[in-house]
């Protein structure tokens, strides 16, 4: 006797195919959170690279510096984020091409995102209104700065002085900005902030980078 092959149905075939659509809507979503997530380590190696520089330059000049140079600030190419050692950055390393365009590599204080790497990135981007840290000053220094503690009137301060940088950038493909800070103060950030690595009302010691606007929970 000839045995009688059976195939799928159209309604078994409909089945699979709506539990596959099933799956992929809820772990696509995931996937690409747990993705964005991971590029969020960049700021946060970065800005204690920034940091540790910054307190051995202190450690010798009883001072801090604005300049990548001066702290031996280097990120390498490929970097998604715009990284600010000064509140208004006036000569910025630009990376959108084959080679960095140093201009006056001494008095670089901020350094562009790599649009050759990514093209299409904004080049120095800027989140939009989210807030500022609370600073906690120390005994000795009771003025810190509302917002970048890294102001030239702070600098000029030391050695009784403080600093801050930041680290902004586009880590996932909506129109926010994921916003990063690490200082040489403590910081407390204020409620109201799309925060995800921060608790609202956390407090951040000095030296730990803190995420200040969030975009992958946003």
């Amino acid at each position: 006797m000839k045995k009688i092959q059976r195939g799928f149905t159209l309604i078994e075939l409909m089945i699979v195919v709506a539990i596959i659509g099933i799956l992929a809507a809820i772990a696509i979503p995931n996937f690409m959170r747990f993705q964005a997530r991971s590029k969020q380590s960049e700021a946060k190696t970065n800005l204690k690279g920034v940091f540790t520089g910054q307190r051995s330059y202190f450690g010798e000049r009883d001072a801090y510096s604005p300049f990548v140079a001066n702290i031996g600030f280097a990120p390498e190419r490929g970097n998604r984020y715009y990284y600010r050692l000064a509140l208004a950055p006036g000569n910025p390393e630009v990376r959108g091409g084959a080679a960095i365009v140093n201009a006056s590599p001494n008095t670089i204080d901020a350094v562009q995102v790599d649009t050759g790497r990514y093209p299409g990135a904004v080049a120095a981007p800027v989140p939009a209104a989210t807030g500022a840290p609370a600073w906690q000053p120390p005994a000795n220094n009771p003025s810190v700065p509302l917002n970048q503690s890294d102001s030239t009137s702070t600098i000029a301060a030391c050695p009784v002085c403080s600093f801050s940088a930041t680290a902004d950038g586009n880590v996932d493909n909506d129109n926010t900005i994921d916003e990063w800070y690490v200082s040489s103060v403590d910081a407390t950030v204020a409620g109201g902030v799309c925060w995800e690595a921060t608790p609202a009302g956390g407090n951040n010691p000095a030296g730990q980078p803190f995420n200040l606007n969030n975009d992958v929970g946003c």
